[in-house]
């Protein structure tokens, strides 16, 4: 019988990154406008999201460091150009919790999470990534198999994020750098306003 173990072994051994889970097998999509991104909040306790940091600061992306007080972070810096219409959409690599209490936050000013993936620890040096958002968003993910280091692909989706398309989830298997193993999950996420699945 196989077992996970095995689906892991093979995928490592062969180098095959491909989903393992999907929505569906859809049709090629009409090619959308990314959302434009304007903002990264990072949590710089874990080395993966420093690395992501690195990377998309050296990209031209304004990068902030996630304090310890993220009511006075969103209070202070984030809403009022919410308000003004300074941003558009705010991405984030961070904690879990720290997703949670900002996408509450953000639900008051209907933002809601468009895209999302959690990076956590596989096992036997992989690393599951669970994505789900939107179609054209997470095709390219999966399909960048030339991209041996993780960091480096879900970092260039804050370049391509769609908020149209079909609504979908996949599930990659990549494996872990030899540097920053993930201790903790950390989620890779774009908060914007929602539209409907197939606008």
């Amino acid at each position: 019988m196989t077992t996970r173990r095995h689906i892991l072994k093979a995928g490592v051994a062969l180098g095959v990154f491909s989903p393992l889970v999907s929505s569906q097998a859809a049709p090629a999509e009409p090619t959308a406008t990314p959302l434009q991104v304007d903002r990264i909040l990072v949590d710089s306790r874990f080395e993966n999201s420093r690395e992501m940091a690195e990377r998309l600061q050296g990209a031209g992306l304004s990068v902030i460091e996630l304090p310890r007080d993220v009511l006075t972070l969103w209070h202070d810096e984030v809403l009022p150009d919410l308000r003004t219409g300074r941003i558009a959409a705010l991405g984030g690599v961070t904690s879990e919790v720290s997703l949670f209490l900002l996408r509450t936050l953000a639900a008051d000013h209907r933002l809601r999470v468009v895209y999302q993936t959690v990076h956590s620890n596989g096992g036997q040096g992989v690393v599951s990534h669970r994505m789900s958002g939107r179609s054209p968003t997470l095709s390219p993910l999966a399909a960048a198999v030339h991209e041996p280091d993780w960091r480096r692909r879900f970092a260039e989706a804050f370049f391509a994020c769609h908020n149209s398309g079909r609504s979908a989830r996949r599930t990659l298997l990549t494996a872990a750098p030899a540097r920053g193993a993930v201790e903790q999950p950390l989620v890779s996420w774009v908060l914007a306003a929602a539209v409907s699945a197939h606008s």
